[in-house]
């Protein structure tokens, strides 16, 4: 492709200064793209983005439901490939203002619906999504609208920031807290475009007060929304499109810390062998692959060869629009080289200004990741996982406990606020982890769920494993298959030069029931390509079932290992494995009301492990590595904190 090619292709994202931003604020070196190349990707990601606005179109001219982010979005889709004619653009913005309500004495005065034409999803947060592309699009493209519809816009922008400024208000039931990341970052980013767009200075202070609040929170407390491969896109929008919009030296330095921190703790936790942000997860639609919307921001940068262009949405015309300002940001040369390291132990902690927070922990080398939380997050979290070099469409393996006999994250449930989403039981998990051994211990609850025939633990497991050894024997997981096994049972599996193998120290049935566990590959598995080890804790007719505590004890260990004929080191690893000492009892406390569960193991060439979870009141009383008391750090590298005067800074 020639330089005049590449301009061409540009002035369809943009315009022509985008070519001469990206050359002037591209990735340094090392990470494996040029700015040449980076046009390319987002001229990619500009053809995909026409996809959709094709699917909106049609949606109006059949006139089914749209989504309000969508015609907004898309409107500053449509002024970017055409500038010179902006009727559809401003069609398309008309809507979304005409459905904004603009009674100044209504309770919900400045809020915009979630959808047009149905009001099944009721969305505390649509006046965020709605609103997101509206400040730049005022800012950077309002000349290019007729004055009519210019000014028209204009009016309604005061009853979004009243919606806006109440959704975060002390007064609102509804507040969005500080730890509510995605939505508090998305606010105060609409605050202060939208406050520019007017020059309502009031509006923008408050946008910068929010975004220093934000900071210092995250200095305390860390990252309460985890990463999250599907919000931490959001965050990183919100952050770069505020940052590329802004003048101001102090608000400027806030949102350059702002992002630096959160792409440290991306460079952090990128694991090279699938490209992708490894570890446990927050919030994670795809229970299978782990994939989301940060994955674009991989891809632009650099640091993933895999196009998501395919799964692109129209929000992420923000994204575009913000790498299009001279002042864009990308990560820098330090955390480049962070994602780069050949091995990282990653310590952080989240949500500790509630007691349900927690710590997170993530060993990451070449060949694989494993990393483990002890706390749960939501009914989309993944706390436990284990990464092995393979396609990024490949399943990690992770564990799902589950009421469908269907894990995979492909059954949704309507939730209260009318959005579908896939749901899982919690874990409520004790975990201790010395780089690759861990111990895992879970306390599962079914008494919440609604009648079922069926609740299972489930280990998710890639189907196209190299090699799999099921109590000693070698087996195949790619055909439909189920074999039995028992407590005390041992899966290994090797894949792309790593061995993992997994010992079940305990197994409890539920409401009188024996377990059954089972390695299997079923139908619904299969086209995912996924199978599973799965522990039934109950099978049989469908009942409310009454069990509180359902206990799943697992010893895991992950090691890099030689691809040879006769699995060596896979054996000698479900030999270690086999000879570890593993201790686990219940006890009662002193006064005799909490029933106590303590769990210990010794695995080959670690200290041993050792974890006491109180399960009458369902929470970690000890966790020890080799005698000596867990202590996650703040964002921890290593042993090293990347940040240690964010407090201070974040003043």
């Amino acid at each position: 492709m020639t330089i005049k090619q590449i301009t061409t292709s540009v002035v369809r994202i943009s315009s022509l200064s985008l070519l001469l931003c990206l050359m002037m604020s591209s990735p340094l070196a090392g990470a494996n793209i040029t700015p040449v190349q980076q046009v390319e990707r987002l001229t990619d990601l500009q053809k995909a983005l026409d996809a959709q606005l094709k699917t909106v179109a049609t949606l109006l001219d059949e006139k089914k439901p749209v989504n309000t982010r969508d015609l907004s979005n898309g409107a500053l889709a449509l002024i970017l490939r055409s500038p010179k004619d902006t009727s559809q653009a401003e069609a398309w913005l008309t809507l979304v203002l005409d459905s904004q309500n603009m009674d100044p004495a209504s309770p919900d005065y400045g809020a915009i619906p979630w959808r047009i034409g149905s009001d099944k999803v009721r969305d505390e947060n649509a006046t965020e999504f709605a609103t997101e592309s509206w400040g730049t699009l005022l800012l950077r493209h309002g000349g290019l609208l007729s004055s009519s519809f210019r000014s028209k816009m204009l009016a309604h922008v005061p009853a979004a920031i009243a919606a806006l400024k109440r959704h975060t208000s002390d007064s609102n039931p509804k507040k969005v807290e500080v730890n509510y990341t995605n939505i508090y970052l998305l606010n105060s980013s609409n605050l202060l475009l939208l406050g520019a767009a007017i020059k309502d200075t009031p509006t923008i202070q408050q946008a910068a007060l929010q975004f220093r609040n934000w900071l210092r929170h995250v200095s305390t407390f860390g990252i309460h929304e985890y990463d999250s491969p599907t919000y931490y896109g959001v965050d990183l929008k919100a952050l770069e499109i505020a940052y590329s919009n802004t003048l101001d030296p102090a608000l400027r330095k806030t949102l350059k810390l702002s992002l630096d921190y959160l792409w440290t703790d991306i460079a952090a936790n990128y694991f090279p062998g699938r490209m992708s942000l490894s570890g446990p997860h927050s919030r994670d639609y795809d229970f299978l692959t782990g994939r989301g919307s940060v994955g674009m921001n991989l891809w632009i940068e650099g640091w993933s060869e895999k196009s998501n262009t395919k799964k692109a949405d129209l929000q992420t015309v923000v994204l575009l629009e913000a790498l299009s300002s001279p002042s864009a940001y990308h990560p820098n040369e330090s955390i480049i080289k962070i994602a780069e390291l050949p091995e990282k132990l990653v310590s952080t902690t989240w949500g500790k200004e509630k007691e349900d927070g927690g710590d997170r922990w993530n060993y990451v080398t070449p060949g694989f990741a494993v990393g483990s939380s002890s706390e749960d997050f939501g009914p989309q979290d993944k706390p436990i996982v284990w990464e092995l070099r393979n396609s990024a469409d490949e399943p990690v393996i992770s564990l799902i406990p589950d009421v469908t006999d269907n894990p995979y994250g492909k059954l949704k449930t309507e939730e209260k606020d009318g959005h579908s989403k896939p749901h899982h039981v919690p874990l409520h998990p004790t975990t201790v982890q010395d780089r690759g051994a861990m111990l895992v211990m879970l306390d599962l609850n079914p008494e919440h769920e609604e009648e079922t025939a069926s609740f299972a633990t489930n280990l998710i497991l890639p189907q196209n494993a190299d090699a799999v050894f099921w109590n000693g024997k070698k087996t195949s997981l790619t055909a439909p298959n189920e074999i039995p096994g028992d407590v005390g049972s041992i899966l290994a599996i090797r894949k792309g030069g790593a061995c993992v193998g997994f010992r079940i120290f305990e197994a409890a049935g539920a409401d009188g029931h024996s377990p059954r566990i089972v390695l299997k590959t079923d139908s619904d598995g299969a086209k995912e390509h996924a199978s599973r080890l799965a522990i039934y804790h109950y099978q049989g007719k469908a009942q409310k079932l009454e069990s509180k505590h359902v206990r799943v004890g697992i010893a895991s260990v992950i090691r890099n290992c030689k691809t040879d004929g006769d699995e060596t080191d896979l054996k000698r690893l479900i030999d270690s494995l086999s000879s570890s000492d593993i201790r686990s009892e219940l006890s009662r406390d002193l006064n005799l009301h909490n029933q106590i569960w303590s769990a210990s193991v010794r695995l080959a060439g670690h200290p041993v492990l050792m974890a006491v979870r109180n399960m009458t009141e369902r929470k970690t009383l000890d966790r020890k590595i080799g005698g000596k008391p867990v202590k996650a750090g703040h964002l921890s590298i290593n042993g090293k904190e990347m940040f240690p005067d964010l407090a201070k800074t974040a003043k």
